[in-house]
């Protein structure tokens, strides 16, 4: 899922409240690529690039049909990139 800078989405990128990015309940008509869930208890990351967040296991398996599963890799490489720039800082 690409992030806007709204209030969604999870705190570590810099937004305001934590939401699913699944998703949810869709309703006939309606384009599955705008809908999202919005359930904001219980979340859990993708935990492979723990970038975005999901309520259930079929938000998570909604969204990386969705396309998630395209632009998770690049996620969770530029999480560990900064992961490992945030060590060098520390260490030096």
């Amino acid at each position: 899922r690409y992030w806007t800078p709204k209030e969604d989405g999870p705190k570590e990128l810099g937004f305001l409240q934590r939401m699913c990015s699944g998703p949810g309940k869709l309703f006939p008509g309606k384009n599955p690529q705008t809908i999202s869930c919005w359930t904001s208890e219980n979340l859990q990351a993708c935990s492979r690039c723990r970038a975005v967040l999901y309520c259930s296991r079929e938000c998570q398996i909604a969204d990386w049909k969705r396309g998630h599963k395209n632009v998770c890799a690049r996620l969770a490489k530029e999480r560990k990139d900064k992961e490992k720039i945030s060590q060098l800082a520390k260490d030096a």
